[in-house]
């Protein structure tokens, strides 16, 4: 047994002879025996603690450098922090630490704001995934609805075509009983047709919510409506022709 004295108010302190670090107990400072530095002013200090203070001493010199000896709330591991460092991070569980004086540490991350921070970030993944997925199904049905377009498009070219030769053929005895089918199968053509064509079209989803295409009754009479203008353009056709005729 031997006695030292506290290196910060001068009090007494008896010690044994194989200890490395003691502490005052008026004011709390703890200091290493060996070395005459001052490590911590509020808590135990490990073994680990003095051995980071051996190596700074023999990296940077005997000076008085001053390490903090943190206990980890998540897992009750001990995390070393030198002067002057802000940020520390447990060895143990990777949980960080701020330090502000080395008498106080705050939590940057409690439990709680880190199941807060993975449930958001699920959910940003979670979203990222369905609008990456809505851009590839919508350049798919993009592709297919322009088809599909063209298609339209030719149903109406037809029509135009079935109504001027039937017209035409109308004025030449020589078409016999053509002429009545031809009048049946326009007619059939105008009222069937655009029931199929726009049952057929390719959905076309407006955002990731839109799982239905509301708008096909409305198309269908869209389209009727675009066949009677055909309809009237193929007369204009027909009686321009007969009058060039004539």
């Amino acid at each position: 047994m031997k006695k030292v004295f506290c290196m910060k108010c001068g009090t007494e302190i008896h010690v044994e002879d194989n200890q490395t670090v003691a502490t005052c107990p008026n004011c709390a400072t703890a200091f290493s025996l060996t070395q005459n530095i001052v490590v911590n002013a509020n808590s135990n200090v490990s073994d680990a603690v003095v051995n980071q203070i051996n190596q700074d001493i023999n990296k940077n010199g005997v000076g008085n450098i001053r390490v903090f000896a943190l206990t980890c709330d998540s897992c009750g591991g001990q995390v070393t922090v030198k002067e002057g460092q802000k940020i520390a991070m447990c060895s143990h569980c990777g949980n960080t630490i701020a330090v502000d004086d080395g008498t106080r540490r705050i939590e940057i991350v409690n439990e709680a704001q880190k199941l807060q921070n993975a449930i958001d970030r699920e959910a940003l993944e979670k979203q990222k995934a369905a609008h990456e997925a809505f851009e590839k199904t919508y350049a798919v049905q993009k592709k297919k609805r322009n088809i599909w377009r063209i298609f339209y498009a030719l149903t109406a070219v037809i029509f135009y075509a079935l109504i001027v030769l039937t017209a035409y053929l109308g004025y030449d005895s020589d078409a016999g009983g053509l002429v009545p089918k031809l009048v049946l199968g326009i007619m059939a053509y105008f009222l069937f047709v655009p029931i199929i064509i726009v049952a057929v079209r390719p959905f076309l989803p407006r955002n990731e919510d839109d799982r239905s295409d509301t708008s096909k009754v409305k198309s269908m009479f869209l389209t009727w409506l675009l066949y009677i203008g055909v309809l009237i353009l193929a007369g204009i056709t027909v009686g321009a022709i007969l009058a060039f005729r004539n």
